[in-house]
């Protein structure tokens, strides 16, 4: 049975859908398992990182409390922490992102096709499956896995015989093929931003453009 026929749901009426339920939800992780409940009013709670963890479930009594951290004045916006998300996150689910985000990365998807035996087990060898997601961070912006994959990918003929261990140099021409393979893939990828993060650092310094917590 198809569960979304595509002559009864469009992609706009999924992702609506999936915006709706997310934005109004909260998961919880019960002993018999994770559980997603949609509470009246809480999505009027906006996030901000620094909150304390202000919710619970009370399983006897079937009850969620809500918790707060400060003391809040009539009229004033009250936050809940939503947890470590990214912004790509929170943008796609909950319509806004946070500046200076701790939590913001980007989720490099790495797609392996395993051309010979030896480029298999080598991929195996460094815990690669054969779509794996890797988050690139300010803190760890190239991973090493990255590198790890790369130097896999540009190995060939007898060089697969040579390889004891990817996480360290192999020869000079493998790293050499790997930083080409990353120069040209992050300038294809900042291609794609419109906007170049000094330029959009220059707009807010102006004014032209301000911040809020929530859109």
């Amino acid at each position: 049975m198809n569960l979304f026929p595509l002559d009864k749901f469009t992609l706009d009426e999924f992702t609506w859908a999936l915006s709706t339920v997310r934005s109004h939800s909260i998961v919880f992780i019960l002993p018999e398992g994770e559980h997603l409940i949609m509470p009246p009013f809480t999505d009027m709670l906006n996030h901000l990182t620094d909150v304390l963890t202000c919710h619970r479930y009370d399983q006897t009594m079937d009850t969620l409390h809500i918790l707060v951290g400060k003391e809040y004045n009539e009229e004033d916006q009250v936050y809940i922490n939503y947890g470590p998300a990214s912004n790509n996150h929170l943008a796609c689910l909950y319509s806004f992102a946070l500046p200076n985000n701790p939590y913001n990365s980007y989720d490099l998807v790495l797609h392996i096709e395993s051309t010979t035996i030896e480029k298999h087990a080598l991929f195996h060898t460094a815990d690669l499956n054969h779509t794996s997601v890797i988050s690139l961070t300010l803190q760890n912006p190239l991973p090493g896995k990255v590198l790890q994959y790369l130097c896999i990918q540009c190995l060939v003929g007898v060089e697969y015989k040579m390889v004891t261990n990817t996480a360290k140099l192999v020869i000079w021409h493998n790293e050499f093929e790997i930083l080409g393979a990353l120069i040209e893939a992050l300038t294809c990828l900042l291609d794609g931003f419109p906007t170049s993060a000094n330029k959009l650092q220059y707009i807010i310094d102006q004014g032209e453009f301000v911040f809020s917590s929530n859109a």
